[in-house]
């Protein structure tokens, strides 16, 4: 009998473990990146390109550089070269979001094997999803800064 009630709790927990790494969790994690990328960037962005523009003319300040930036066609001026980087963060956090959801899982089930605190569980999962988010990256940070410098 105490065989049996082994084999079901091995069973149930193979079961959880592959819930866990479901597509559908990764699936969660992906749409939850991409939300926050697009966001992120969008409420960001208007003082990223003031800061880009001040470093351009370092003699002008930043009223002066706004002031050019709005003169170039108001409000949607300041939002010029947008898209680049709103659809380079969609793949950035998408990938920081499923590889950091996808470490935190795994150490969730390998609690008795690694002998780790919490945080440094955390930190892990953190760094290794902000390395593979490079891939992404790069690529559009240069894109974004070439059309930012590309003003009349």
């Amino acid at each position: 009998m105490e065989l049996r009630e082994l084999e079901t709790e091995e069973l149930r927990q193979n079961f959880h473990q592959r819930e866990a790494f479901s597509k559908r969790a990764v699936l969660f994690d992906l749409i939850a990146g991409t939300v926050a990328g697009i966001t992120s960037t969008f409420a960001g962005y208007p003082l990223d390109l003031l800061k880009f523009r001040q470093q351009m003319a370092p003699n002008q300040g930043i009223r002066e550089c706004a002031r050019r930036v709005h003169m170039e066609g108001g409000i949607p001026a300041f939002f010029k070269g947008v898209w680049s980087p709103a659809l380079g963060n969609i793949p950035i956090n998408a990938l920081v979001f499923a590889t950091n959801g996808l470490f935190k899982k795994y150490f969730e089930h390998q609690d008795a094997k690694v002998k780790l605190t919490e945080n440094q569980k955390l930190f892990i999962a953190g760094s290794l999803g902000g390395f593979v988010s490079l891939i992404a990256f790069v690529p559009s940070e240069l894109i974004k800064i070439r059309i930012q410098d590309n003003h009349v």
